[in-house]
This record gives structure tokens, C-alpha cells and sequence, in this order.
């Protein structure tokens, strides 16, 4: 489905399939490693024959700093690479604002928060709200007013 922006420009806005296969391909960038990490840690632990309790406040620290590293990461990321992480630019796809600009690094840090906060709560099934609106919209992106789009 195709729209104008506020600047006139054409946007594919997308749902579906390349949204998915971006945020798998993200996730597992992301989650791979640090699982790896983890077991590693892990396994020293027990290898070491420390506290189980000493195990548990392990992966309470992964956890803590794999969600601020997530979210502060994929910012970032997000915003370097003009609105494209890692998946998104290999499915061609790309996060815009109304002007069909790259969002701020703030509308982006905020976009990524409620989308964590979302899929922590509902899991994936907020996201079928994408299916429902006319431009393709997450909660997330209705939140922070931006929209996924076919890179040109």
C-alpha cells in the first residue's frame, strides 16, 4: 500500500513477512551471543562449584545489561544506519517520520522501549495491531508517530 508522507514522497508503508524476517534476523544478532556469554559464565559457575545463589545473580546481571544493551544498542544502530538495524536493511525496509526522515535518536530510544515493554507483556500478539491500521502501524510506531517503509 502506498502513501504520501507529509513531504509528498511516496512510501510502500510494510506489514508482514519483511518485518518479521528483520526482527528475527535483529534478535538473533543480538541473543546469540549474549547466550553464549551466559552459558560460558554459567558454566564456569559451575565448574567452579560456586553459590548457586552466586549462578542466579549471574543471569540477573546478564539479564539487566542484555535489556539496556538492547534497547540502547538497536537505538543506536537504528539511528546510524538511517532508520535501517541490521535486519531491516538486509529485507530492504526502514523506520521513517512523518516527513519520511530518519526519527530521532530519542523518538527511536522511546519506539524501542515500548516495543520491549510490549513484547515482554503480550508477547508477539501486539504486534497484530500492524495488520489492522491503514499505514502498517505497531503500537509502537503509533506511539512515537513513525512507520516502516520500503527502502528506496
Amino acid at each position: 500500500m502506498e502513501h504520501k508522507l507529509n513531504n509528498n514522497h511516496q512510501m510502500e508503508y510494510q506489514a508482514g513477512i519483511e518485518r518479521i524476517v528483520a526482527s528475527i534476523i535483529d534478535n538473533m544478532i543480538i541473543f546469540i551471543p549474549a547466550t553464549i556469554i551466559l552459558v560460558i559464565a554459567l558454566a564456569v559457575v559451575g565448574i567452579l562449584e560456586l553459590d548457586p545463589l552466586f549462578a542466579a545473580l549471574i543471569f540477573l546481571i546478564w539479564y539487566v545489561i542484555l535489556i539496556i544493551g538492547e534497547l540502547i544498542l538497536h537505538s543506536f544502530v537504528t539511528y546510524y544506519y538511517k532508520g535501517q538495524s541490521p535486519g531491516k536493511k538486509i529485507m530492504k525496509i526502514k523506520i521513517v517520520d512523518k516527513n519520511g526522515k530518519t526519527p530521532s535518536i530519542s523518538r527511536l530510544f522511546l519506539r524501542r522501549a515500548i516495543f520491549m515493554v510490549l513484547n515482554s507483556v503480550f508477547g508477539v500478539f501486539f504486534l497484530l495491531v500492524i495488520f489492522l491500521t491503514e499505514k502498517k502501524q505497531g503500537i509502537h510506531d503509533l506511539v512515537t508517530d513513525t512507520f516502516v517503509v520500503k527502502a528506496e
